[in-house]
């Protein structure tokens, strides 16, 4: 195999295998939010989110997506994303206590410690969701 294809393929799966460890949980990953309306957030490996709710935007159910950051030290992730005028809007979540099975099926006692943009506060999660189940 030529040494620079090796070196991409190594730097690749690295890089990989930080962002998918940067998580508390494996990835992909999608959860139920409570105090939602149904609402899945789905973590991908990629450092990326979306999420779907049952909610209607004209006629199909509302969706959206962005990027998340971790921060193991702090036991936080930070949601990005753009509203629909593309102001920036972020949300930083201190995670509580987590069932201690391999996928992690519920996380609980969830905070928002931070919030930034116009409905930060309730936009892509509302502040309430404390509560997370994993249904994938």
């Amino acid at each position: 195999m030529n040494p620079i294809a090796l070196l991409v393929l190594i730097v690749a799966l690295v890089a990989t295998t930080v962002s998918a460890a940067s998580l508390p949980f494996p990835l992909p990953a999608t959860y139920k939010v409570d105090q939602t309306h149904n609402l899945a957030l789905t973590f991908k490996p990629d450092g990326t989110y979306t999420y779907v709710t049952a909610l209607k935007c004209a006629t199909v159910n509302c969706m959206g997506s962005g990027k998340w950051e971790a921060d193991q030290e702090g036991n936080t992730v930070t949601l990005k994303q753009k509203d629909m005028q593309g102001n920036n809007i972020y949300q930083t979540w201190q995670f509580g206590a987590m069932t201690r099975d391999a996928r992690v099926s519920r996380i609980w006692g969830n905070r928002m410690v931070d919030a930034m943009g116009m409905f930060g506060s309730v936009y892509p999660l509302p502040r309430e969701s404390s509560s997370w189940t994993r249904f994938d």
